[in-house]
C-alpha cells in the first residue's frame, strides 16, 4: 500500500464527518428560523365565516341563461 493510498481513508472520513456536522447545523437553524418567525397573516372575516350548506338554485339557473359562444379554435 502506498503513501497516498493510505492518506485517502482518513482525509475521506473527515470530509464525511464535517459535510454530516455541516448538515446538521444547516437543518437546525433553518427550523429554528421557521420556529421563531411570528406569523402576522391578516385573514378578512368575510373568509373565517362559516359556508352556507345550502345550495343557490337562482345562481345555477343564471349560468344556464347565459349565452355561450365556442371560439373558433376549438373543433
Amino acid at each position: 500500500m502506498t503513501n497516498s493510498q493510505h492518506q485517502k481513508g482518513p482525509n475521506l472520513l473527515l470530509f464525511a464527518i464535517f459535510t454530516t456536522i455541516t448538515i446538521f447545523v444547516w437543518i437546525s437553524t433553518e427550523v429554528y428560523q421557521i420556529l421563531q418567525q411570528k406569523s402576522f397573516e391578516n385573514i378578512p372575516p368575510a373568509v373565517l365565516d362559516p359556508l352556507s350548506p345550502s345550495l343557490n338554485t337562482k345562481i345555477l339557473e343564471d349560468l344556464e341563461s347565459k349565452k355561450y359562444f365556442p371560439t373558433n379554435n376549438q373543433p
